[in-house]
C-alpha cells in the first residue's frame, strides 16, 4: 500500500514501482517479518532485563509488524490470482 508520499510503502521504505520487480515486493514482505522478529527479540531481552515498559511497547510493535505482513501477504496473493 502506498502511503502519502509517492513510492513510499506503509512501513516507510522507498520501493521501486517501475517494471516487473517481483523481488522488490518480496523484499518488502520479508523485511516486515524480519522487523517483527527483531521487535520480538527486543521485547524478550528487555523483559529479561526487567525493563517492562519497553517490553510492552516492543511486543505491541511486533504484533503490528506481524499484522502488516499478513495483510501484505494476503494482498499480494489476491493480486497474483487476478
Amino acid at each position: 500500500m502506498i502511503g502519502t508520499e509517492e513510492g513510499r510503502d506503509i512501513d516507510g521504505f522507498w520501493l521501486d514501482r517501475g517494471g516487473d520487480h517481483d523481488g522488490v515486493v518480496l523484499a518488502g514482505a520479508s523485511l516486515t517479518v524480519v522487523r517483527a522478529g527483531v521487535r520480538a527479540g527486543t521485547s524478550v531481552h528487555s523483559g529479561l532485563s526487567e525493563v517492562y515498559p519497553i517490553t510492552v511497547i516492543e511486543a505491541i510493535w511486533a504484533v503490528v509488524a506481524l499484522q502488516r505482513f499478513v495483510q501484505r501477504s494476503r494482498r499480494e496473493a489476491l493480486t497474483q490470482v487476478t
